[in-house]
């Protein structure tokens, strides 16, 4: 009797289900609920992937800092060609004074006093550079032997080599470094100034 009523009840239960569904329109759509909705959206943006840094550049920016870049090298390239087309200025060195003189003042009281008593002394002081570089003993001439040896000072400072004799006399200077016995031509040629007393000289013939 039991198993016959709840069988019963039953069917009533799907009768009823039966009705209410089929008494439904179809067209109706289930809304969801405003907590339904929220729950959904925070969902999709949990899903969605953060923008790096790089994907934020806008396609426009990275058009422009490339042109930049492009007009940028032509004009590092025209600095580098200008800077290396500059020449360096020669920095001029001032004359080097001795004794008060320079050097071309110091050359023109050398010419002025050859030969004169204490020439010697001076050529010493005002070129303290000189060095001995040849030495003439003056073999088979007819100098008194008081006035020998002479000897060859080269200066290179001055570029010149002055003969200066046994007695503190100079005898000639000679243009750049002369190692070898006076000859005919260095004179004839302009090289060296000689004095008379020097031109008695037989190997000069």
């Amino acid at each position: 009797m039991k198993k016959r009523f709840v069988l019963v009840l039953l069917v009533v239960l799907l009768v009823g289900c039966t009705a209410e569904v089929q008494d439904s329109p179809s067209d109706d759509r289930i809304e969801a609920s405003p907590v339904e909705e929220e729950v959904v959206e925070e969902l999709v943006e949990e899903e969605q992937p953060e923008e790096s840094a790089s994907d934020a550049v806008q396609p426009d920016e990275e058009k422009i800092e490339e042109r930049e870049e492009e007009k940028a090298k032509p004009q590092e390239e025209i600095q580098e060609s200008v800077l290396a087309e500059e020449t360096v200025p020669e920095v001029k060195k001032a004359p080097l004074t001795i004794n008060g003189k320079t050097l071309e003042q110091r050359l023109d009281d050398a010419y002025d006093n050859l030969h004169e008593s204490g020439s010697s002394k001076k050529i010493e002081k005002d070129f303290p550079d000189v060095e001995l570089v040849y030495t003439d003993n003056g073999e088979n001439t007819p100098f008194p032997s008081e006035i020998l040896p002479f000897h060859y000072y080269y200066s290179e400072e001055a570029d010149k080599t002055f003969n200066l004799c046994g007695v503190g006399r100079s005898v000639f200077i000679c243009d750049g470094k002369l190692e070898r016995v006076l000859s005919r031509e260095d004179i004839d040629s302009g090289r060296c100034e000689v004095t008379e007393e020097y031109d008695m000289d037989p190997r000069l013939k």
